[in-house]
């Protein structure tokens, strides 16, 4: 028999068990940390659950349910962990989750009344008894990005939703050098295709500045009666290289720099903003906030049409940019005129040179923030 006794502290949300190590086991002095996460688009809807260890470089486990809700899908996510700790043969693991309930419920702290809930209960205690030492604590969210990560791109892969491309599309050699258009009041200043729109004066535009705020009303990007300005022909796009697990094979333009320089006004890119593509998929919830614009650059002001000349793959990033706003857990619910402006800072992030994906966990980040610092005042 492996187990000698048996400790609960529920103070410490722990459960201790003096075991005899079998052949294979992985005795660490301190316990390895496995975060969870799920997420559910519609709740109930698509859903997942997903963890992520911090052990042997980083694993990660997930899986998709068709439909459910996020805390059905938070449990998901913790049984996810509790199936890589016994994978990895782990002795001493903390479970660390952004879901209060499932980490209350677990650890005894709340009851749960819910059928579903109490089922869930029951499973994860029943498969927790393969674990020698566990204790389970709550985190805040920003804490907990990589099962996050992991929990969306399980979510993409199996709802067809292509992931950004890592690299930027080039910067045609015709595009104008700042982003901010000449006042509409000066003679031709508003093009055909802009002329009677919202946005074709900065004047007339409440949300023309980023300002560091995602909350700022806009009219419809996507609008048909904008079109970017034609571009030289590019060459065919080709698969470069292999997708990462749970994102979607995408053609990648194999002209594009893996690692730019420059902005899209041709200006070195700034040091916090090389270090994040640096980072990439690593960069943290602190990594994203400590990014800031720093008052007002030659991006801030800068309206779809004058984007569309600055990113030669604007109307792609556009149509990715939304569809994630529009599936994505925390910002599904937002008027549209909100998930506008989120798309307009983050194809501005694009412009200063943030590569991929990265504009939109960066305004999805000051997104959190915001959200945070208005709850601390109600």
């Amino acid at each position: 028999m492996r187990l000698v006794n048996i400790t609960k502290d529920r103070k410490a949300h722990a459960c201790h068990i003096d075991f005899i190590p079998r052949e294979g086991d992985v005795l660490t002095p301190t316990p390895v940390k496995i975060y969870f996460d799920g997420g559910s688009r519609g709740n109930p809807g698509p859903a997942a659950g997903a963890a992520y260890a911090e052990f042997d470089g980083g694993r990660e486990r997930s899986c998709f349910i068709a439909s459910a809700t996020n805390n059905e899908a938070e449990y998901r996510g913790l049984l996810m962990g509790i199936e890589l700790a016994k994978e990895l043969k782990l002795t001493h693991v903390t479970f660390l989750g952004d879901s209060k309930l499932v980490v209350m419920q677990v650890s005894g702290q709340w009851k749960a009344k819910h059928p579903m809930m109490n089922e869930l209960k029951g499973l994860v205690l029943q498969e927790l008894k393969g674990i020698p030492q566990w204790q389970i604590d709550w985190v805040r969210r920003e804490f907990n990005s990589e099962a996050d990560r992991v929990a969306n791109q399980t979510m993409d892969k199996h709802q067809g939703i292509v992931a950004i491309p890592k690299t930027a599309a080039p910067i045609p050699q015709s595009a104008p050098l700042s982003p901010v258009l000449p006042s509409p009041s000066a003679p031709g200043s508003v093009s055909p295709s802009t002329e009677g729109l919202p946005w074709a004066s900065d004047d007339a535009l409440p949300w023309a500045s980023d300002n560091d705020s995602p909350w700022v009303s806009a009219p419809p990007l996507l609008s048909p009666a904008i079109t970017p300005p034609a571009q030289d022909p590019q060459p065919t796009p080709q698969l470069t290289s292999k997708p990462k697990a749970g994102e979607l094979e995408m053609p990648v333009d194999s002209s594009a720099n893996s690692a730019r320089s420059s902005d899209a006004a041709g200006v070195p890119l700034r040091a916090d903003v090389k270090k994040l593509n640096d980072l990439g998929s690593k960069a943290s919830f602190s990594d994203f906030r400590a990014l800031k614009v720093g008052g007002m650059d030659a991006f801030s002001r800068a309206n779809p049409t004058a984007l569309a000349g600055l990113l030669s793959n604007f109307q792609e990033l556009s149509d990715n940019f939304m569809l994630r706003l529009n599936t994505d857990r925390h910002t599904q619910s937002l008027e549209p005129t909100e998930k506008t402006k989120l798309c307009i800072n983050a194809l501005r992030w694009t412009a200063r040179g943030l590569a991929g994906d990265l504009p939109l966990r960066k305004i999805l980040v000051d997104l959190e923030v915001t959200r945070n610092i208005r709850g601390k005042k109600s």
